[in-house]
């Protein structure tokens, strides 16, 4: 009996120390943010991760713990063969989560959950994305993290099971049994009688400290449990007082204050959004190598109305568009352009202007399946669809099809020839995504990632200034507003503050804006469905999130959210919050408790709008 007891104490240490193991990797794969740590972090790191790693330790063993106390009733070679089958099939999984989270963190900056689940219905598109991360590093962990556990696995199981002696059925099977339920206690996350949330372990102000206490395959799985959990709002912060006052804060009542417009516009007034991919308001005015990134967008500044203090909603395509064309916010752990009834239920640029008689069209070069896309748009009711499947086999394509430039070239092509009604058009551009692959030379020498991220915004650069210049040609551009905008920001170049990386320009142009002007007023992405919709005096009163930046007595505020947190931003101050922890990961401004509860309003409330829908 002793040999069997002792056999599940050691099986059950293998986990641990292999998660152990894992939290060590994580930490030595990011060592620039650890090297900003002191030794007390790391010792809180550890010490509090260790209670997430008891229990996706405990979790792991019930199986085994359970055949072992049936050991009886089988032969010792096929239990040999169930454990290590279900040990290094465990342990495989275990390792490809684990892994891949080292670079979900760095791209992302959130531990991996069920997010990246969503590109798997695209396996071309998520190689796509993939490709670019250093995968040389990351199978080396691979190889590591197996190494170390197939030889703890060959140590434990067969050299011990080749010392169990015989022992009567009685008391071992239910002293065994007992050992077993006694794995409650850390599962649970101890005995006190809370029970284990990734919340509870945080102790840091600092971020990164906070998250590199998780265990990843223990995070991942929790994620894709609550992921299912739709009918409760986890964001309960205030109550309905606080809330309502906030609110009409935020959303104060129609008033006579005046709207500046920034475009003239009449009933045959023409629209198009160019959304480009990654444009982040740092990369303007940027310089690599003495070379600007681009000098296009960079002298249409002061061509155009700029505006150069917008914040986009998330920090993916999904939440760009939602944000864009139905002004409703990005909400947390949730992708609601695959949630087609709550879609449904949104308000439509596309079908305000329909309404109104115009033709719309939407272009994207690659394959709109990607992201239920498709869907997303038949539900918007663009009338023409055009894809990677509308350009020729033989044009030059990248993994997410068509180049860019080829891409804006066919919609000159397409508004040639003059139509009888106005149009409202959007162009979804993609070439500078991972893995940043374009046509022509590289522009900068060192062959980085971070390098191939500004060549490709070089080469969109480039490509928008060849549509504009051949745009100013046509019959319809003296009559058009054209906003160029992003879909979100991207994590380079680096910047210090977090909010950097979710600013993103807008550019106002076209022959139908005449008045060239820098506007550094805060506005989020959001708002732009109501900006447009009031220069057309098209009702906007279901764009109840969207507000006009552009009255002058508007309050001024951006709110994004990202994994499973907000960052809520007005002139005074700027806050990001974690919602799992429920800390304040930042601050700044004198009204710290004011900006709290503004954005816990705003998460509070989307998120209940969400549910209803």
């Amino acid at each position: 009996m002793k040999e069997r007891i002792q056999f599940l104490l050691l099986y059950y240490i293998f986990w641990l120390t292999y998660f152990i193991c894992a939290r060590i990797i994580f930490l030595a794969y990011h060592i620039q943010d650890v090297k900003q740590l002191t030794l007390e972090m790391l010792y809180g790191i550890f010490k509090n991760g260790v209670v997430m790693d008891l229990s996706a330790a405990a979790y792991l063993s019930v199986i085994p713990f359970l055949l072992v106390c049936f050991s009886h009733f089988y032969k010792k070679s096929r239990l040999e063969s169930i454990l290590y089958s279900f040990t290094f099939f465990m342990t495989g999984i275990l390792t490809l989560i684990i892994v891949i989270d080292l670079e979900v963190y760095n791209v992302w900056k959130f531990r991996l959950d069920q997010t990246p689940l969503n590109y798997l219905s695209s396996p071309k598109e998520a190689f796509a994305s993939a490709s670019a991360s250093p995968i040389f590093q990351l199978f080396i962990s691979f190889l590591l993290l197996m190494a170390i556990a197939s030889y703890f696995v060959y140590r434990i199981i067969s050299h011990n099971l080749n010392k169990w002696k015989f022992t009567k059925k009685l008391p071992f099977i239910p002293i065994a049994l007992a050992i077993t339920v006694l794995l409650i206690i850390p599962i649970r996350g101890g005995l006190s009688g809370k029970t284990l949330k990734p919340g509870n372990l945080y102790f840091s102000d600092n971020y990164f400290v906070n998250i590199s206490t998780l265990n990843s395959p223990w995070y991942f799985a929790y994620s894709l449990v609550k992921q299912f959990d739709t009918k409760l709002n986890p964001y309960s912060f205030l109550p309905k007082k606080v809330i309502d006052k906030n609110l009409s804060e935020l959303f104060p009542k129609k008033s006579n204050t005046k709207s500046t417009p920034i475009a003239t516009v009449n009933d045959q007034t023409n629209v198009l959004i160019v959304i480009v991919e990654s444009l982040t308001e740092k990369a303007l005015g940027k310089k690599v190598d003495g070379i600007e990134i681009t000098p296009f967008l960079n002298s249409l500044r002061d061509s155009s109305v700029y505006f150069s203090n917008m914040y986009a909603a998330g920090s993916h395509t999904e939440e760009g568009l939602v944000a864009i064309l139905n002004g409703f916010p990005s909400i947390p752990g949730k992708s609601l352009i695959y949630e087609e009834k709550k879609v449904a239920k949104l308000p439509f640029l596309t079908k305000d202007f329909d309404r109104n008689s115009f033709a719309t069209s939407f272009y994207y070069g690659g394959d709109a399946s990607f992201l239920n896309l498709k869907n997303y748009l038949l539900t918007a009711d663009y009338q023409n669809i055009t894809e990677v499947g509308s350009f020729p086999d033989s044009l030059q394509k990248s993994s997410w099809g068509v180049f860019d430039g080829e891409l804006l070239n066919r919609f000159i092509t397409d508004y040639r020839t003059k139509s009888g009604r106005p149009f409202f058009s959007t162009i979804l551009t993609a070439s500078s995504h991972e893995p940043f692959k374009v046509p022509g030379k590289f522009r900068f020498t060192e062959n980085s990632v971070e390098n191939q991220f500004y060549n490709s915004l070089a080469y969109v650069d480039e490509s928008l200034k060849s549509f504009i210049s051949n745009a100013q040609k046509q019959w319809w551009w003296k009559n058009t507003v054209v906003i160029i905008v992003a879909d979100h920001g991207h994590r380079f170049p680096k910047a210090a503050s977090r909010f950097d990386d979710y600013k993103i320009p807008m550019f106002w142009t076209g022959g139908a804006v005449t008045k060239f002007q820098k506007n550094n007023d805060l506005l989020s992405q959001i708002d732009i469905s109501t900006m447009i919709l009031k220069h057309f005096n098209f009702n906007h009163s279901t764009y109840v999130w969207s507000k006009n930046p552009l009255l002058d007595k508007q309050p001024k505020w951006a709110f994004f959210t990202f994994n499973n947190g907000f960052g809520y931003v007005e002139p005074s101050g700027e806050i990001l919050f974690d919602n799992t922890g429920l800390k304040v990961l930042s601050v700044s401004g004198k009204n710290k408790m004011t900006l709290e509860q503004r954005g816990k309003t705003l998460q509070q409330t989307t998120y209940e709008d969400y549910l209803r829908k």
